[in-house]
């Protein structure tokens, strides 16, 4: 059984000794500090906490696509958000270059399945990378750094961990903006974080997704490139995501664009 809170159990880790955690999205985007990851870790009511600023300039090394939701959506699979000929356009528009990011398998061997058809009909002349059973991670990171114009398409497990710096990644895509799977686990830990005082833990935990995942991007002062969000639902001020993805974007501090156009214009001058 997976527990809910772990704070009681693990608060015994910080007794009689000092300890440091370091981290770049341990505070809450919802709320701008520390209180969620010191309360759910146990920490002993006196303890110290830093916010430091980040080496990076976000303002001018990076910018936000969002979609314009002009386009058609992938109408293949179940609850698709993205259209893939925008897909296309921003590939194109970073020569290759790009990292794909699917929250739902379905949606990502469908994507490949359509990206290797246009691929074949020379539409598409960029080498295509993809997160398979049975190829290494690794490997797969590695080929990626070394040719500078292919794309490389995987799920959550890349979300976090990679380290791409330089040219060979200009382009960070997300599919659907990554929400929390809403199932009954997640609605338990929704009432229980509520309950002590944390009304937004639906909301900090796909943020903090978010935030992992556009890290992906800017990783050295040289680096420049261009976050795409592809959901349409971000949209739409009537969807739930809407707000939280708000926040997400805000939270970055980089200018928002929604022209394929100027997602080009914006590599090109950095080129």
């Amino acid at each position: 059984q997976i527990p809910l809170d772990v704070s009681k159990k693990v608060s015994k880790l910080w007794e009689g000794r000092s300890a440091v955690l370091l981290s770049a999205t341990l505070t809450d985007l919802t709320t701008g500090d520390f209180s969620y990851v010191t309360t759910s870790l146990g920490f002993p009511n006196e303890h110290q906490t830093l916010k430091t600023a980040s080496p990076f300039t976000f303002a001018t090394q990076q910018r936000v696509y969002i979609t314009p939701a002009d386009r058609p959506i992938v109408d293949t699979v179940e609850r698709a958000q993205y259209s893939f000929e925008e897909l296309v356009d921003l590939i194109n528009a970073a020569t290759g270059r790009t990292l794909l990011l699917f929250t739902a398998r379905a949606e990502m061997d469908d994507c490949v399945e359509r990206l290797r058809d246009l691929q074949s009909a020379g539409g598409f002349p960029w080498p295509l990378l993809v997160q398979e059973p049975g190829i290494d991670k690794q490997e797969l990171i590695d080929s990626f750094k070394t040719d500078t114009h292919s794309v490389l398409v995987g799920s959550k497990s890349f979300f976090t961990g990679i380290d791409i710096p330089g040219e060979a990644l200009s382009l960070v895509v997300l599919a659907k903006f990554p929400l929390p799977k809403f199932d009954v686990l997640c609605r338990r830990q929704i009432e229980h974080w509520r309950k002590r005082k944390f009304p937004k833990w639906y909301e900090r935990e796909a943020l903090q997704v978010f935030a992992q995942s556009a890290g992906r991007l800017i990783r050295t002062s040289g680096d420049h490139g261009v976050v795409a969000i592809l959901d349409q639902r971000v949209t739409r001020a009537g969807e739930n995501v809407f707000k939280t993805a708000k926040l997400g974007v805000d939270a970055l501090g980089s200018g928002v664009i929604r022209s394929t156009e100027d997602v080009r214009k914006f590599l090109a001058d950095r080129s």
